[in-house]
């Protein structure tokens, strides 16, 4: 495998300490292992070295993108439903109408009930599998390329949106310029990106199931966050919480990296065993939820394109 050893994507620089290896827990697609670093400089966390952008398709099978569909989403629903009326509720509460742009926009959920509420919705998806699952209101408002290569007009929009698609993006700070460059001026940046001090990483480490190794290629936290925002000319910025959506974002989470460790570590496998234990592994990971509060599962931000 193509692996590529990069700077620091915030502050270019070199030096970096190893917190911990990891691998693709979750699909297998690769027995390759990958480690999550610190920048000495400014405490970014970050997978180096990591796949090529040629080489990452791998990692991302159509099972991936086909995640709604099973089980306990559909047992779920109604609370994720939940979560996406609350981001309908943000945007509306700092843009009441407008063009509406969201990367990594998936089969477009978000975007046909925001064109619902009034909004001129598009999106950007570079998956190759979403195409049948595009809805026919859609089809020719969700392009399957890269945002830089969609090439909008200079401060075409109003709104731009990303949910858990930061942390995929290899162009990190391109993908910034772009977005200022799209975006009106006083335009909303709102997003989403995993939380790295929530207590699953703490508890978990390598195993933790949203570590996402390697389609996740960033760690974010607050801080870190504003870093990236600062540099590329973004102010206004809030983090939101979103308890609801903490509570049920990722209801099996904790049941799936206890059992990565087991079979990864201690090479236990026991199906009827890990059937058995699933629902009690969730409840426990929805009371941590409740009770370990001081750290939400995301990071929820809205921001402004600064007018300087």
């Amino acid at each position: 495998m193509q692996l590529e050893i990069i700077n620091c994507p915030i502050c270019d620089a070199v030096e970096h300490r190893l917190i911990f290896k990891s691998k693709d827990y979750r699909f297998k697609a690769s027995d390759e292992t990958f480690n999550i670093v610190r920048c000495i400089k400014c405490d970014f966390i970050f997978l180096n070295p990591r796949p090529s952008q040629s080489e990452s398709a791998i990692f991302y099978p159509r099972i991936f993108y086909q995640v709604k569909d099973r089980f306990v989403y559909k047992l779920f629903g109604v609370f994720y439903r939940g979560i996406q009326a609350l981001n309908n509720r943000i945007v509306l509460r700092e843009k009441r109408s407008g063009r509406l742009l969201d990367i990594g926009c998936g089969r477009g959920d978000f975007l046909l009930s925001m064109q619902r509420k009034g909004y001129d919705v598009y999106g950007v998806e570079v998956s190759g599998h979403i195409k049948p699952f595009i809805p026919g209101v859609l089809k020719n408002r969700i392009f399957e390329k890269k945002v830089e290569e969609c090439r909008f007009p200079g401060e075409s929009f109003d709104i731009v949106t990303m949910f858990q698609s930061l942390e995929h993006i290899h162009n990190l700070n391109s993908l910034m310029q772009e977005i200022k460059r799209i975006l009106k001026p006083d335009g909303l940046l709102y997003f989403s990106v995993p939380n790295f001090n929530f207590f699953e990483y703490r508890i978990l480490g390598p195993y933790a199931y949203t570590l996402e190794v390697p389609r996740h290629l960033y760690f974010f936290t607050k801080y870190s966050l504003n870093n990236l925002l600062d540099k590329h000319g973004f102010a206004n910025k809030h983090f939101r919480r979103c308890f609801i959506g903490e509570f049920f974002s990722t209801p099996a989470s904790i049941y799936h990296g206890v059992w990565y460790y087991m079979h990864d570590k201690l090479q236990f496998k026991n199906k009827t065993l890990e059937i058995f234990l699933y629902l009690p592994l969730v409840l426990l990971g929805m009371l941590l939820h409740v009770l370990l509060v001081f750290e939400g599962h995301t990071l929820h931000v809205t921001c402004r394109k600064s007018s300087s």
